[in-house]
């Protein structure tokens, strides 16, 4: 048996509020949204696997449901500095400070508005390899 990975679901507690995080703020493409017997869906286009944004009718949310214990969502982005400023300047709860590496990957490691972990990553270029050292 092959197995793809073809999408992951988030139950969120406000749509609007995840949407404003992972399409305005970390600039996903919001590829549909859907309103199904009172669940709020929308799909966001990650140039691979799909992530899908569930918001259940507030009679059906679990409020109290540990949603940071193991999961960790990796978003490869460009100049994370930049992100990294304006992630500060909307407030997001952030897990592990902004790691400049000089080779590899930098990274910043936040939470989404529902407590999930994001970790954002950025390869540093071969051509910057020799540079320290």
């Amino acid at each position: 048996m092959n197995s793809v990975l073809s999408q992951i679901i988030l139950d969120v507690q406000d749509l609007d509020r995840s949407l404003h995080f992972y399409s305005r703020l970390l600039g996903l493409k919001v590829s549909r949204q859907e309103d199904d017997e009172g669940n709020r869906i929308a799909y966001l286009d990650t140039g691979g696997t799909e992530i899908l944004l569930l918001q259940q009718p507030e009679g059906e949310q679990v409020p109290m449901m540990d949603r940071s214990s193991g999961l960790v969502i990796n978003f490869r982005v460009c100049n994370l500095p930049a992100v990294s400023e304006t992630l500060d300047r909307n407030e997001v709860i952030v897990l592990r400070r902004l790691e400049m590496a000089v080779w590899g990957e930098r990274t910043l490691l936040v939470q989404d508005p529902d407590g999930y972990a994001v970790l954002l990553s950025e390869p540093v270029g071969a051509s910057e390899y020799g540079r320290k050292g």
